[in-house]
């Protein structure tokens, strides 16, 4: 029960009766009651989820943190590789061009990325070339191909290349081609062939 009590005064502030209000309030105090048993639930719930929550990001920052280090680790890799290295998407343009592959063909990387493979060939080759990478986009790999290579300042290089695809989450496929630089090889075998005759 909830008792309410109230003194009456007349004019001069003298009392004169009282009254008492008296209700039963039994079903507020459960309903009250209820109220809070289910808000103390729903703070738990909410807290747990929050934590939940928080360790999903902190998982979530975890991954994409290794996901970068490795990323730094393929660069490095890459970059530092003694052959050059070319990345292309399906139509044949330039998207990765390693420090090698600057060093020897003379284009910078700005210049590079952005370029049609093709560009890098000697143009009276870049047809056979061409349907050779139309083969690589199709899915076949060979195991070495020779090529020449047609650099900046006009220079034929001979590379030994081998091929690998790479599909990225989206399902988009990329076109590595690994190219070791065998002229000066090459050269030498021929050098060595003429003086046995």
């Amino acid at each position: 029960v909830s008792i309410v009590t109230t003194l009456l005064r007349d004019v001069n502030s003298e009392p004169l009766y009282i009254i008492s209000q008296i209700n039963e309030i039994t079903k507020r105090k459960s309903v009250e009651d209820a109220l809070k048993k289910v808000h103390l639930k729903l703070e738990a719930r909410v807290e747990e989820r929050t934590k939940k929550l928080s360790d999903e990001i902190e998982e979530r920052k975890r991954t994409e943190e290794r996901l970068r280090a490795s990323q730094r680790m393929l660069e490095t890799i890459f970059d530092n590789a003694p052959i050059m290295i070319w990345g292309t998407d399906e139509k044949g343009i330039l998207e990765y061009f390693n420090k090698k592959s600057v060093e020897k063909m003379g284009y910078s990387y700005e210049e590079a990325i952005g370029m049609f493979n093709m560009e890098l060939h000697p143009p009276d080759e870049r047809e056979d070339v061409y349907n050779k990478f139309k083969e690589h986009v199709g899915g076949k790999l060979e195991e070495r191909l020779e090529l020449h290579l047609y650099t900046k300042p006009g220079d034929r290089l001979l590379g030994s290349m081998s091929q690998a695809i790479y599909e990225d989450e989206s399902g988009r496929k990329h076109y590595f081609g690994f190219i070791e630089d065998i002229t000066e090889r090459k050269r030498a075998d021929e050098q060595i062939k003429a003086s046995l005759k």
